[in-house]
């Protein structure tokens, strides 16, 4: 007696006597069980040394949503004594798919601003995946690609295809060169954060991948312009009167005062009034990153907002200064 095991279903008809006289395999479709009636009738003996071999056939049923792996086992009885155990390990392939980006999902961005798109391709199963992969990208509307950015992240060999919208990675997988089981392989392209258009104070920027025609999880930017908002002051104030050998200090304020982040450099240049002299050493920072100030050419320069991790959030605010001494007037001049 043997039992069709748990996850397979019989092959009509495959029951057969493989060695030994000719008996019919009987298969129970309710019980699935085909038996086997050797020495029924009279006369009939198994010799000494004679062999008697029955086999079937299953084939492995498709595991249920989720499942990736299970065991087949499968043992006979000759008299009701149990045979030994013969086990199957059933193991398929699931591919799982997920898009991100640097910055992450749901952050501001601003003009010029650069995102890197990742999408992730895994086999979670424990069977290869056998099958071409393709990877379709569009780059979303509000940006522009940044050339030859796309590259495949994992050590995995693919044709890609820039040239144009989509971008496409293609995957060559076959029964010799599989996508195995528990592996994963990265995709990833750049794109440059557009100018906002003239009657937008902000849009958001949507993309979505396809693998083999399945899509991701959606990605969102909200692209927001950054702005600043300059002015100039001093101690004594605008149109006082001053005399020789007084000292006036002259203030610049720069105020992040747009919808976002501003993300380019700041440099503010101030130049020596004529009629004065700079005081060496008064040019600092009042408010904001403490930067130093470059003199040449009877100009002061402070730069800010130049290196990665600077950061000029709305609402921050910079204020820079430095003293000069009201030079004596030429003779005749009062």
């Amino acid at each position: 007696k043997d039992t069709v095991p748990e996850g397979t279903t019989y092959v009509d008809g495959s029951a057969k006597v493989e060695k030994g006289p000719n008996k019919p395999g009987d298969y129970n479709s309710t019980t699935k069980e085909i038996v086997w009636k050797f020495n029924e009738n009279s006369g009939e003996q198994l010799a000494s040394n004679e062999t008697i071999t029955v086999s079937f056939e299953v084939t492995v049923n498709k595991l249920p949503d989720g499942v990736t792996e299970k065991k087949i086992k499968n043992a006979a009885t000759v008299n009701d004594t149990p045979t030994n155990e013969i086990d199957h390990n059933v193991q398929k392939p699931n591919i799982e798919i997920n898009k991100r980006s640097e910055p992450p999902h749901k952050s501001e961005v601003t003009p010029g601003d650069i995102i890197t798109y990742y999408v992730d391709v895994k086999n979670s199963g424990k069977g290869d995946y056998k099958e071409n992969i393709v990877i379709k990208d569009d780059i979303p509307n509000g940006t522009t690609y940044v050339p030859n950015s796309a590259k495949v992240e994992t050590n995995h060999n693919a044709t890609i295809t820039d040239s144009g919208s989509p971008i496409v990675w293609s995957f060559n997988f076959n029964e010799t060169n599989p996508f195995k089981g528990e592996d994963k392989l990265t995709v990833s392209f750049k794109v440059s954060v557009n100018e906002l258009p003239s009657d937008s104070k902000s849009i958001v920027i949507k993309n979505v991948a396809y693998v083999n025609d399945e899509p991701t999880n959606e990605i969102e930017h909200y692209a927001k312009e950054g702005k600043i908002k300059i002015n100039k002051r001093s101690e004594p104030p605008h149109k006082s009167d001053v005399k020789e050998g007084d000292k006036i200090k002259y203030f610049v304020d720069v105020e992040s005062v747009g919808d976002a982040a501003y993300s380019e450099k700041i440099v503010i240049k101030d130049k020596i009034p004529d009629g004065t002299t700079y005081v060496n050493g008064s040019a600092k920072v009042e408010v904001g990153p403490n930067k130093n100030a470059v003199f040449s050419n009877n100009t002061l320069t402070w730069t800010f907002n130049d290196s990665n991790g600077d950061t000029f959030n709305k609402g921050d605010k910079i204020t820079v200064s430095f003293e000069v001494t009201v030079n004596k007037l030429p003779d005749g001049v009062t």
